[in-house]
């Protein structure tokens, strides 16, 4: 979750990289439930646009997070990227 504050706040110095994650995670409990990622990018008008993690855009995002890290489950639910430890029904690579 580094540097997701970024996007958001800091973003006039950031403005060469338009590209990046919204993160949303689910506590339960006092635990993590769930951790899912969307890949977004902004326009030139600043705006931020949120892409489906199956496009051609969202993919290359989707292959940037799986390359730095390697090991953990990355599963397209809907238009989310989840983080997981068993893949959901539904769901796919």
């Amino acid at each position: 979750m580094y540097c997701l504050g970024n996007s958001a706040t800091d973003w006039i110095r950031m403005r060469p990289n338009k590209e990046g994650m919204v993160a949303r995670v689910v506590i339960r409990d006092k635990h993590v439930a769930r951790v899912s990622l969307v890949p977004m990018t902004r326009d030139s008008d600043n705006n931020v646009l949120m892409l489906d993690p199956a496009s051609e855009e969202g993919s290359k995002l989707r292959e940037k997070v799986k390359s730095l890290s390697p090991g953990v489950p990355l599963y397209i639910d809907g238009h989310e990227m989840t983080l997981v430890t068993q893949k959901p029904s539904g769901s796919r690579e």
